[in-house]
């Protein structure tokens, strides 16, 4: 028996309706597959941490500690001078002063009566040098130094000078081991550094020569005449000689220029800062401590200390940890 022949109108709905069919099947399929595939290439891997990387410093880099020096220096301690009398201003941590009102004048040469104030700063153990950013190393070359004292005088606001041919006189507080040929050292900005010279003529020109300045030895301290007010040191050019080298120092992390770093000089009363990771002259073979602090970008204190015998071109690698102010002031107290 013949089959009527199907419709063109039939056979063309037959065939989009396995078309519609065939898509539909095609289109759950893909809805069950590609949104897995989509979840894969989204998904974002969760981050990784290391016990080594010294609380993320190293990612975070370094800011300077100079909240941690003002809150810890030794601060100027301030005295009224009423009458001439004879006993000494007696500072803080020892240091006699002798000012009388004669000795001083106005920058433009008035005359001075009392009372007047004298404004004093004392900084003696080599922590208070590195909380004070004192290094005592005059032009570059190591300085054996024994006391380093800030002294100015003032009438009202107005910081007095010395009269010329007057000299100041003071008693450094007691200290160990009593050195010989010992000068007085006047300090002086040089860029952002205070810098020292014992030619004080080079910094007033109207003292030369200089027949004021002067350092006696006493039983277990020493007596200064200054010629300048300001910043001295009580020292002397270190004569230890050696091959002389530099110490340059590296770790890892951003702006690592920040962290300062500090060498105390184990056999002789020397304090050196390394400038931006770098060293001054010093022979080889010196016996060092170094001390390196900063701040990471989370404002935690971080610090390194390492025992340290000069070899030449010698480079340390600083292996910077979290502290406490009170840790690293105990650490400085100690050195």
């Amino acid at each position: 028996m013949n089959h009527p022949r199907t419709p063109f109108f039939t056979r063309i709905m037959l065939r989009k309706g396995l078309i519609f069919t065939t898509f539909l099947i095609a289109f759950v399929f893909g809805s069950i597959l590609f949104p897995s595939c989509s979840r894969q290439r989204t998904q974002t891997p969760a981050p990784t941490t290391s016990a080594n990387n010294n609380n993320n410093t190293a990612a975070l880099g370094y800011t300077n500690a100079n909240t941690f020096h003002t809150q810890n220096q030794q601060q100027e301690q301030v005295f009224t001078v009423d009458s001439p009398g004879t006993g000494p201003i007696v500072g803080a941590m020892g240091t006699k002063l002798y000012p009388t009102a004669n000795i001083f004048m106005f920058p433009n040469g008035g005359n001075v009566v009392y009372p007047f104030t004298i404004k004093l700063v004392e900084i003696y153990p080599n922590k208070d040098i590195i909380l004070s950013n004192m290094p005592p190393i005059a032009g570059g070359k190591i300085l054996d130094s024994k006391a380093e004292i800030r002294v100015r005088a003032y009438k009202d606001t107005t910081e007095l000078v010395l009269r010329p041919g007057k000299k100041f006189n003071m008693q450094t507080a007691t200290v160990s081991n009593i050195l010989t040929q010992m000068s007085d050292f006047y300090g002086f900005q040089s860029g952002a550094i205070t810098d020292w010279t014992n030619n004080v003529s080079t910094l007033n020109p109207a003292i030369s020569p200089d027949t004021l300045s002067s350092v006696t030895n006493l039983a277990s301290s020493y007596s200064m005449n200054i010629a300048r007010m300001g910043w001295m040191d009580c020292a002397k050019f270190d004569a230890s000689g050696g091959t002389p080298t530099t110490l340059s120092f590296t770790t890892t992390g951003n702006n690592i220029q920040n962290i300062e770093v500090y060498l105390v000089f184990q056999n002789i009363p020397c304090v050196m800062k390394a400038y931006n990771l770098v060293s001054g002259q010093i022979p080889i073979g010196t016996n060092l401590i170094m001390v390196a602090f900063a701040m990471n970008a989370s404002n935690q204190l971080v610090y390194d200390k390492q025992t340290i015998t000069v070899t030449a071109g010698q480079v340390v690698t600083l292996n910077m940890q979290s502290t406490t102010s009170a840790n690293l002031l105990s650490v400085l107290a100690a050195l």
